[in-house]
């Protein structure tokens, strides 16, 4: 005869092998993502700027094209991940 020890053993390896079988699958689904419009940008006239060093007009255009240049990068992701999402990739 099997030992109760044994008996609640097999009944608790039954129990866990059946539960697992009845897991439901987790499956994620990407969504894309936006694409956000590019902001129409006010125009600044020549005059405005006179005032300006041209160490400050040069610190602003650098900045304007780091900025440009980030939001290019911030779109490309955006173009990848749901390029990816259409694929089907996980």
């Amino acid at each position: 005869m099997l030992s109760k020890a044994l008996k609640m053993a097999v009944a608790i390896s039954l129990i866990i092998m059946v539960s697992a079988c009845c897991t439901p699958e987790v499956r994620y689904t990407p969504t894309p993502l936006p694409q956000p419009a590019a902001p129409l940008l006010p125009a600044i006239k020549a005059a405005d700027t006179a005032c300006l060093s041209n160490t400050t007009w040069a610190d602003i255009v650098e900045r304007d094209r780091l900025r440009k240049d980030y939001g290019e990068q911030c779109a490309a992701i955006i173009r990848a991940n749901n390029a990816g999402v259409q694929q089907g990739i996980k």
